[in-house]
């Protein structure tokens, strides 16, 4: 199922529709809303699933010793088995040597906290995952000061689509051949080969995004219907919208380069300019702009779900529903060993855990989507109703491209167009 056309119906049935969609694997949110009708469902960054791990996975012991890591770490010789990956003996006793693993990602640092971690640590007891937290502009940054002057600090990556693509010409990645156990492991669960389509790319997570109000200052009925309603002159001052700058290449470069196919250039620029005529809050991480939208110091918000999610599914009654838009977009998030690092064998682990069915459930746990639609099909969290009549596509569904160059190859092409329409970062 390719990446670019593959589009997500959500009036079928949502199991038949989870098993065979793997790219967009979408999830309905209790309090989310539709032009043909809200939704009902539940989301939550707190309850828990089954399991779907398989019965051989290896998860140690439980015991940590001074420096953190597990007294009771699995045999050096031993290949660590986790659902449907095996990684080899070679690497998991290396890993142990290494004994740490530092991970960059744009998740939220609380999620990692409470989910990746543990998670990580369960299924390697000899390994410490440190992790950080940091917005797309911020990871970019990092990622590249610390390649230039040969400092690398962190050995993988959970990083989106839009923004670590267009920093992977620097060589900030590990590349894998088709052959790599990695490679062929992933292809035989069955993932999308776009998921991980680059050979630097190991399947990762997914964020849903669309339209999310103030339900203090407006109504379902009276939020926009459409991306370009944006731009009515009523969506100002405290009425107005916050979103992050899609200069970040984060969810709303994704948006607005989708948008900037499907209109053309002279009414893309129209409405973008009619948009930012409203002074809209522009600002740099999409989990600020929803604080912002909460806080009724504005009433829009085009940006991921997963915060909203997380607090319906807590049964918190926040501000704020979501209303999806056409088209409703989900951003994929891949992972990444990063080139020269401190732990090489270390990251390996944590990229390949993240892909295997333990990981992907983790990611389901902190509300955000699983990428393995197995596991997105019998997450707690996913077992809602789709609202009929929405469909979500992955980000970049169309490909578009700006002076010859395509967002999905090289998303930083669209940063001086980005740039240019909605100001300086």
């Amino acid at each position: 199922m390719s990446l670019g056309n593959n589009i997500i119906n959500k009036g079928s049935s949502r199991r038949k529709f989870l098993a065979v969609a793997s790219t967009a694997a979408a999830a309905g949110i209790a309090g989310c809303s539709s032009g043909s009708g809200g939704s009902t469902g539940s989301a939550s960054g707190g309850a828990k699933s089954g399991s779907t791990t398989s019965t051989n996975v290896v998860k140690g012991g439980q015991g940590d010793s001074s420096d953190g890591r597990s007294a009771a770490a699995p045999p050096a010789s031993s290949a660590v088995v986790i659902g449907s990956i095996t990684v080899p003996s070679a690497v998991a006793s290396k890993a142990n040597e290494e004994g740490e693993c530092i991970v960059y990602s744009t998740m939220d640092e609380p999620d990692l906290l409470k989910y990746i971690k543990p998670g990580f640590e369960e299924a390697f007891p000899g390994i410490k995952l440190i992790v950080q937290g940091l917005g797309s502009g911020e990871l970019s940054t990092k990622l590249l000061t610390e390649r230039r002057v040969n400092r690398v600090m962190s050995d993988a990556t959970t990083f989106n689509l839009g923004a670590s693509r267009s920093i992977a010409p620097e060589g900030v990645f590990v590349g894998f051949g088709k052959d790599h156990w990695i490679k062929k492991q992933c292809d035989a669960m069955g993932y999308d080969p776009s998921i991980h389509a680059k050979s630097y790319e190991i399947p990762g997570y997914g964020n849903a995004y669309t339209l999310i109000y103030n339900t203090e200052l407006t109504t379902e009925a009276e939020a926009p219907s459409k991306w370009e309603d944006l731009g009515d002159d009523k969506w100002t001052g405290q009425m107005g919208v916050c979103m992050q700058h899609p200069a970040q290449l984060s969810s709303m470069g994704g948006l607005f380069s989708t948008l900037y196919a499907k209109w053309g250039h002279e009414k893309w620029v129209e409405v973008v300019g009619n948009i930012m005529d409203n002074k809209p809050q522009i600002i740099s991480s999409n989990s600020a702009s929803y604080r912002v939208l909460l806080q009724g110091e504005k009433c829009l918000s085009p940006n991921y779900i997963n915060d909203l999610a997380a607090q319906l599914g807590q049964g918190e009654s926040p501000p704020a529903q979501c209303k999806w838009l056409d088209p409703g977009l989900m951003n994929n998030t891949p992972g990444h060993v990063t080139a020269g690092a401190p732990h090489p064998n270390a990251g390996l682990c944590y990229v390949a855990w993240y892909a295997s069915e333990l990981g992907q459930e983790k990611v389901g746990d902190t509300g955000r989507t699983p990428t393995y639609s197995p596991t997105a099909a019998t997450h707690d969290l996913f077992k809602s109703v789709i609202p009929a009549g929405v469909t979500i596509m992955p980000t970049g569904f169309n490909n578009p491209t700006y002076n010859g160059s395509a967002y999905l190859e090289t998303p930083d092409a669209f940063v001086p167009l980005f740039e240019e329409h909605f100001g300086g970062r």
